[in-house]
């Protein structure tokens, strides 16, 4: 069984991206084996820049829609 409180003092905080700190835990979805495939094909720097802004984007459509 997993630690329910582990020690995490020792470890370096997540890297920043441009000037805004980077959330404490990771987003993980899976999709289908087609879509990894191609998505994993971009490369890593490209992929993670498409994906925040994507969700960045999505976000504020959002917010827009329930305003």
């Amino acid at each position: 069984m997993a630690n329910p409180n582990p020690k995490t003092d020792h470890l370096p905080p997540f890297p920043m991206v441009g000037d805004k700190p980077m959330g404490k835990k990771p987003i993980g979805i899976r999709v289908p084996e087609e879509d990894y495939k191609r998505f994993m094909a971009i490369p890593k720097d490209v992929r993670s820049k498409l994906l925040r802004e994507f969700i960045r984007e999505t976000i504020e459509r959002f917010e827009q829609k329930t305003a």
